[in-house]
């Protein structure tokens, strides 16, 4: 059976129906590699029948690539161009010439050069979604945050869109930023920042100068521009910009700051869809995205004056909004747990994200700041009475020693002991220095003592980030709230 099918798609059938000289083309063309067989074909299709509207749209188009495969641009944009012109009901093979159309840079009147046309920005200052991010096993519990502010750098007025992701359960996060001009939308400055990189990109220009930064070793790139380029981590706020309709396509450059490559795209129009996620179901506008490297990206972005994105698959990964706030300037960032009665804040900018527990503890939260230069965790670890205020101390005494045993030279400074009342708990914290690869790190912890559970944080950076940051990470300890659920 495999061997007749193979030798059955092998071969054209014969015949002289317009289905199978269409398809005599199309083997010429893919298949054999000759061009000049498969044009004759596709004209003769063309000016001897004309009945079957749709083959003969299809044979327009296929005429038009050859022509662009044989490097004869202008008569290839002249298919395509007819083809608009005769078949406007054939709405599939309408939509590829108009994708052949906006690589060459032409729109449907043959000018050159068309920008896309990009409507009223649909966000207001301070907008913040929070996204759900399923995939594989090693990248599960993720969570993506997209925010939107308004910055003036050097008289220029600009949007700025931060994205942040966190992987809890692997202890990494990454924050990509790209300032926009509000004027045109196109991309002033950015960076793409993880615990193996950071790469900094400046848009000039005919040009991008790209610092790259990878673990270390360090490298400047110039890549040159010869037509508007859009970057990688404002696409998203580019595409709710644009005029969803039905069969609406478009196409664009996109460069990635993560690797240093622009990469053309191509964009169409789907349908309408209803699409439920954790944040309520909304009526959206389907868009697919494919990449020239043939990957391609399936999003939903509702169809109301919002224009959120809802949802949005990729070969690998599922992402879904969870929820969508507006954020004021100035405005912490607020946590509130009702299974274990605790509510905490972190400064502007910070991120708060809920881990999957694990081991001993019974609730474990991450605070992320927005630089990422450090982030840290705070468990709920159930004692059950075994820890009383007078043998706090020796507990964590005994964490020192453990720790003492995994670090080099880990030292607690005698004076940085401290008892205190958190929340009307008791507090015990301490801060100890150790020496990793090199670095100068802290060890700073805090343990809140409850009457069956044990609230602590942890907070484990360079100690010239800890100095830094000091003053934050204190207001969020003390803001630790335990209240009757």
């Amino acid at each position: 059976m495999g061997l007749f099918y193979f030798c059955i798609l092998g071969q054209p059938p014969r015949g002289d129906t317009v289905t199978n000289l269409l398809e005599e083309g199309i083997y010429a063309e893919d298949t054999k590699g000759d061009l000049d067989e498969a044009i004759t074909i596709y004209k003769k299709i063309i000016d001897e029948n004309e009945g079957n509207r749709i083959n003969i749209s299809k044979a327009y188009y296929r005429l038009g690539t050859c022509y662009l495969k044989s490097g004869d641009e202008a008569k290839a944009i002249e298919m395509f161009k007819q083809l608009l012109n005769r078949f406007p009901e054939q709405v599939e093979v309408i939509n590829d010439a108009k994708i052949q159309l906006s690589r060459l840079g032409i729109s449907d009147d043959g000018n050159r050069d068309i920008p896309l046309e990009i409507g009223p920005a649909p966000w207001e200052v301070g907008e913040t979604c929070w996204y759900g991010i399923k995939s594989p096993p090693t990248m599960s519990h993720v969570k993506m945050i997209m925010s939107v502010k308004n910055i003036i750098i050097k008289d220029n007025d600009l949007w700025r869109f931060s994205n942040y992701l966190v992987i809890s359960t692997e202890n990494q996060s990454q924050l990509s930023r790209i300032d926009v001009s509000k004027k045109d939308f196109m991309p002033v400055s950015g960076l793409v920042r993880s615990g193996f990189f950071n790469n900094k990109a400046q848009y000039n220009k005919d040009h991008i100068d790209l610092n790259y930064n990878f673990q270390g070793k360090t490298d400047i790139k110039e890549i040159p521009l010869s037509n508007n380029v859009y970057d990688n981590e404002q696409v998203l706020y580019l595409i709710r910009r644009l005029p969803l309709e039905d069969n609406y396509v478009a196409s664009f450059s996109i460069f990635s700051m993560q690797n240093g490559q622009i990469i053309k795209s191509e964009l169409k129009t789907t349908g309408k869809e209803t699409i439920s996620v954790s944040a309520g179901t909304f009526e959206c506008y389907g868009v697919e995205l494919k990449l020239e490297s043939g990957i391609k990206q399936k999003m939903w972005l509702s169809a109301d004056d919002k224009k959120y994105l809802v949802k949005i698959e990729t070969p690998q990964t599922i992402m879904e909004l969870e929820k969508a706030a507006l954020v004021s300037a100035g405005e912490p960032e607020l946590f509130r747990d009702n299974e274990f009665g605790i509510s905490m804040s972190a400064p502007e900018s910070w991120h708060i994200v809920k881990s999957p527990i694990s081991g001993q503890y019974k609730m474990v939260v991450i605070f992320a700041p927005p630089e990422i230069d450090t982030w840290f965790p705070f468990f709920v670890i159930e004692h059950g009475g075994t820890i009383k205020q007078d043998s706090m101390r020796d507990a964590a005494e005994a964490e020192v020693n453990l720790m003492k045993q995994t670090f080099k030279k880990f030292s607690v400074e005698p004076s940085s002991w401290k008892a205190g009342v958190i929340s009307g708990m008791q507090s015990l914290s301490y801060i100890a220095e150790f020496d990793d690869k090199g670095k100068k790190m802290v060890d700073c912890r805090t343990h809140i003592l409850g009457k069956s559970l044990l609230y602590s944080f942890l907070i484990r950076t360079e100690k010239e980030i800890f100095e830094k940051n000091k003053q934050e990470y204190n207001s969020i300890i003390q803001s630790l709230r335990v209240y009757d659920k």
